[in-house]
């Protein structure tokens, strides 16, 4: 198992982006559910709690997220910019692997998955070259 970077907060925020990205395009495809859970299973720790209770608040935040649609953007804004000066290098490249891993899961990029993809390397500081 890999090296754990993450404590209870950045972990949990982390795992929220990545099921931000897997439901952008409407859609939490079976596969990109998948790669969250491998990840999980990576980096969660049992003194963090269940991760099943867990889950169960992540879905419910998510759904009020989504809810509007077109607050959407200033919410990922606010959240992708407090993490940008929370996580580490190392935790930003595991978090931009995540969500890259989740986008790609189902082997179809919507652009809202585009879109997203681009404003997580934006507001982490990562200029695409």
């Amino acid at each position: 198992m890999p090296e754990n970077p993450f404590d209870a907060t950045s972990i949990k925020q982390v795992i929220f982006c990545a099921l931000v990205m897997s439901a952008i395009d409407d859609e939490i495809h079976t596969k990109e559910w998948d790669v969250i859970q491998v990840f999980v299973k990576n980096y969660w720790k049992k003194e963090y709690g269940g991760f099943n209770e867990y889950k169960a608040k992540l879905i419910a935040n998510l759904k009020v997220v989504l809810s509007n649609r077109a607050k959407l953007p200033e919410y990922m804004d606010k959240l992708l910019e407090s993490l940008n000066t929370q996580l580490s290098g190392r935790q930003k490249s595991l978090l931009l692997e995540l969500v890259g891993n989740v986008m790609a899961a189902d082997n179809v990029m919507a652009i809202e998955e585009s879109d997203l993809f681009a404003m997580f390397l934006k507001k982490l500081g990562i200029q695409p070259t």
